[in-house]
């Protein structure tokens, strides 16, 4: 096909410009508190620590991420929920993640997360992260300030809906990698973009 279209063409940089453009993925941004907070808290195991994310453009979700301090044993996940709850709670559920085990302490740990829809610019949404290390195994990061909300929940299901959120005054590190539906490479089939 490359040779074929060359030589119709006698174009091969607009050729290798084509393939360059068609495999660009479109590119990624985030949401949420996307830098390890100055504190540590441990003893959150089978509770919710809720943080709030809110998209400046229509995106598409690609994964959660949270930020780990000490790591010596279990598991975490992370979820996405609605902020349809009272006074812009979290309640609905719009995508689960699955367990995942840290690789180690002091590190981003990425938990992939799908079918969560499109979220809307401008509009509040929920981080959720979880966690079934016990005591001392597994420690977050926070910074304190901010608005969100805890809720006990044994790790590591996501119920449809929840209910019974604290509010709290700490804002934990964790993010939402998504990609914005501006930046997808646009395409045309008229065998050329334009």
């Amino acid at each position: 096909f490359a040779s074929a279209f060359c030589e119709r063409n006698k174009h091969p940089m607009k050729l290798t410009l084509l393939l360059l453009l068609a495999s660009v993925a479109a590119s990624a941004d985030t949401c949420g508190k996307t830098t390890p907070g100055a504190n540590t808290d441990d003893g959150d195991t089978n509770l919710i620590v809720w943080v709030r994310c809110t998209p400046a453009a229509d995106s598409t979700v690609n994964a959660a991420k949270v930020y780990v301090g000490n790591y010596m044993t279990g598991q975490l996940t992370a979820a996405l929920y609605a902020s349809d709850g009272a006074a812009g709670q979290p309640h609905t559920q719009l995508c689960p993640g699955a367990a995942v085990t840290p690789p180690g302490s002091n590190t981003w740990v990425t938990v992939p997360l799908s079918n969560c829809g499109v979220l809307v610019a401008g509009h509040d949404y929920w981080i959720g992260i979880n966690e079934n290390g016990g005591t001392t195994a597994i420690q977050w990061r926070y910074d304190a300030g901010g608005s969100n909300y805890f809720t006990g929940q044994t790790c590591c299901t996501w119920p449809a809906t929840i209910a019974g959120n604290t509010a709290i005054t700490n804002t934990y590190s964790a993010q939402l990698d998504i990609t914005p539906l501006s930046n997808a490479v646009p395409r045309k089939h008229t065998g050329w973009i334009q």
